[in-house]
């Protein structure tokens, strides 16, 4: 699935970040359908960080990694559920492996 103009994104801010030189700027985006606990962890001076924790959250994030520059990765769940609202296409077939570690 390609995403939200991220390549439009990518494209005006390696032209527009340092005068006069490129910077170049990689996007990759996971997405992973499903419930998450969200953890609030105190960062000191009444400053609070939200941490979201769990199989659907750790499964996005893997496929953000291994996403390539310019495209969004979607769950197979995920899929499903945007169906008739995003136009999207199979790349391949990539299976995870998951642990408690």
């Amino acid at each position: 699935m390609r995403g939200c103009g991220c390549r439009k994104i990518s494209a005006a801010m390696a032209t527009t970040c340092a005068p006069g030189e490129a910077v170049p700027l990689e996007i990759r985006v996971g997405v992973n359908a499903g419930e998450v606990v969200i953890r609030s962890i105190s960062a000191g001076d009444e400053h609070v960080e939200y941490t979201p924790i769990g199989h659907t959250s750790n499964l996005a994030s893997r496929m953000q990694t291994i996403a390539r520059s310019g495209f969004i990765l979607a769950s197979e769940h995920t899929q499903r559920l945007i169906e008739g609202y995003f136009q999207s296409r199979a790349l391949s077939t990539i299976s995870a492996i998951l642990s408690n570690v």
